[in-house]
């Protein structure tokens, strides 16, 4: 019971809940609170890493590189999720752009970011043809270092904050996804935050946040490189850990 939370949203009120739920959950027992040890700083700063697995009938190579980010209560969560976007969230972000409008070397790489309760992560996934993988990944390690180099135009930064609002607001159209971000809230603040604080806040990054994250999540001890396909490129998974 100390644990559980019940998210509820639609055509009802308050009481109407309560009373359906009520009846439920009244002989569960508190027990304890839930209490999940600390990542270790150690394990977020422990250099770069790497792991294949190599798979003989494979049509394409498959790689995941992640960094150590920001856990849900850091104040720059939102810097992060535009860094993101900018990164590699949809069409218009700089790896679709660079990898697969101007080279051509796959037809999907995309960036996700995470945020958990004293840790995160930001990904970027991809899946091209073997000979593809030392341009790829030289690729996306000059996107990383032009991200750490020189701001973004505010031309661009609006678009990405625009975009990160309006899909929210689209998102919280459906019933679900308002019942979702209710029952998240109270789980992870311990309140219900109500969208437009957490849009404003969206709004308020500037560039110059956006290129320090940058700068302090693209680092060798917090990145780590998995690789799935038919031969390891040793050399171009080695040089872009360092």
């Amino acid at each position: 019971g100390a644990n559980l939370i019940i998210s509820a949203a639609g055509k009802l009120t308050h009481a109407e809940f309560l009373a359906m739920v009520q009846p439920l959950v009244e002989n569960v027992p508190d027990g304890e609170k839930l209490t999940c040890p600390k990542v270790p700083d150690s394990m977020k700063e422990s250099g770069p890493r790497r792991c294949e697995e190599i798979r003989d009938h494979i049509e394409q190579a498959h790689i995941c590189i992640g960094f150590h980010t920001l856990g849900r209560h850091a104040p720059e969560r939102h810097g992060l999720k535009i860094l993101n976007v900018l990164l590699g969230e949809n069409m218009s972000s700089r790896l679709f752009q660079v990898l697969r409008e101007e080279n051509g070397l796959c037809y999907s790489v995309f960036s996700d970011s995470m945020n958990l309760e004293d840790t995160g992560l930001l990904s970027i996934s991809t899946g091209l043809d073997l000979e593809n993988v030392p341009k790829a990944l030289n690729l996306i390690a000059n996107c990383l270092h032009e991200f750490q180099a020189k701001e973004v135009t505010p031309e661009r930064l609006d678009q990405a904050i625009t975009y990160t609002i309006g899909q929210g607001r689209m998102a919280l159209e459906s019933t679900v996804n308002q019942m979702m971000w209710c029952g998240e809230s109270v789980l992870a603040y311990n309140r219900i935050i109500e969208p437009a604080e957490s849009f404003a806040k969206l709004q308020n990054v500037t560039a110059a946040e956006v290129q320090d994250l940058a700068r302090k999540t693209f680092r060798s001890p917090t990145t780590a490189i998995a690789y799935i396909g038919a031969d390891v490129p040793d050399l171009a998974l080695n040089a872009f850990l360092t």
